[in-house]
């Protein structure tokens, strides 16, 4: 019905869109390093000294391409998808990203199904803090391998690659659908590969943040305007332990079976709170409802 025109200057994403099929050739002096989050089908040296590369993707989407002289690469292939971790001159820590994002795909197919697209491509920047800003197959990260917290945000990360990116919705109406959900698949990862303390921790500083999102978790973007302080502390730490709750009300047995049947009805779709509702109450006799209007 036209161009989208919402506007949010404290949200990770910025591009509420269907799915699209990219073919892009990008030409570049050869002494940089350029990658994109879909798979290369090739690259030719110009007469002029330049490299051009040739990329292919269908159902993505964001399209994005990052290029630096200074990039160090970490690249492996794990049950079919070809996985890229780019950093500025530190090698160890995108063999390190690498390592662990390897290790959270393999852990969301496992759980929820193949993960959807053929490549992973994650642009890794050290920071105080730790997040990201995804897209799909891969985005941007924050990396602070001292913050207890990093682990569990990478997880959630990469979990956006289902909620968000495979089975898309519009965020600007109903953030808590992608991001609350990738954030609870967070918890659910560290749950499954913390140690008790390190789980226990991180849940305690997300259920302090959660004290500040004094708005419902349904709310849409607009309500938290201009304050992006009571957004993260509403979607994230919030909606977050309100998928916990539903987890305790129906049993982790029943949710991880409806979010799969969401995952595999939905994917390259655009979504609606409504669709997962409906699945809840079929399927565990629940109004989910209840929670996230809170």
């Amino acid at each position: 019905a036209g161009w989208r025109t919402d506007v949010c200057g404290y949200c990770e994403k910025v591009v509420f869109s269907n799915m699209g099929t990219y073919h892009v050739t990008a030409r570049f002096p050869d002494n940089w390093r350029l990658v994109a989050n879909a798979p290369k089908l090739g690259s030719t040296k110009q007469a002029d000294g330049t490299q051009s590369n040739e990329y292919q993707a269908d159902f993505l989407r964001y399209f994005f391409i990052s290029f630096s002289q200074d990039f160090k690469l970490a690249t492996a292939k794990s049950n079919g998808v070809d996985i890229q971790i780019a950093t500025l001159s530190d090698q160890a820590a995108a063999d390190k990203i690498l390592e662990m994002t390897t290790k959270i795909l393999d852990f969301y197919a496992a759980n929820f199904g193949r993960y959807p697209f053929d490549s992973m491509t994650i642009i890794g920047n050290q920071s105080s803090l730790s997040g990201g800003i995804p897209y799909s197959a891969g985005g941007f990260i924050f990396y602070n391998f001292n913050d207890p917290a990093f682990e569990k945000n990478l997880a959630a990360f990469i979990a956006s690659s289902w909620w968000g990116a495979a089975v898309g919705n519009d965020f600007y109406a109903s953030p808590w659908l992608d991001t609350s959900l990738a954030e609870y698949s967070g918890l659910l990862y560290l749950q499954a590969n913390a140690s008790p303390n390190d789980y226990q921790q991180v849940l305690a500083a997300l259920e302090t943040k959660a004290q500040g999102g004094t708005k419902p978790v349904d709310s849409p973007i607009s309500a938290y305007a201009p304050d992006g302080t009571a957004y993260h502390e509403t979607i994230y730490a919030k909606g977050a332990l309100t998928f916990l709750d539903l987890e305790k009300a129906i049993g982790k047995d029943k949710l991880i079976p409806i979010l799969v049947k969401y995952y595999q009805a939905n994917q390259n779709k655009i979504s609606t709170p409504e669709t997962l509702i409906t699945l809840i109450q079929k399927e565990a006799d629940y109004d989910f409802r209840t929670l996230i209007s809170q």
